[in-house]
């Protein structure tokens, strides 16, 4: 499936593509609210994907598959080691998973 994963919604129809900076708006609007400090946009997404899917043991072909990454340098430019360790909206992740299993 091709096209634009973020997109105008009216009166529950679904419009044209966001443009970058409104999905980085967005993006940066979201981390503030959450308490996150830092640079975030778009690509801050992608860099999760690729950082969790590694962290969780998913092999590199399908996080790229999914990414559609053609490059494995250029995947493994997105992979940040250690961010969810430091990053607080992992431990907020993991709080939502615990109260939901007590």
């Amino acid at each position: 499936q091709e096209g634009a994963l973020f997109r105008q919604l009216t009166r529950g129809k679904v419009g044209a593509g966001l443009s970058p900076k409104s999905v980085a708006t967005i993006i940066q609007n979201r981390a503030r609210a959450a308490g996150l400090v830092g640079s975030f946009g778009g690509h801050s997404l992608r860099s999760g994907f690729v950082t969790e899917g590694a962290r969780q043991g998913i092999a590199l072909p399908a996080i790229m598959a999914m990414t559609d990454h053609r490059s494995v340098v250029s995947v493994i430019g997105y992979y940040q080691a250690g961010a969810a360790e430091t990053n607080p909206a992992a431990r907020m992740l993991e709080r939502s998973i615990k109260s939901t299993s007590d």
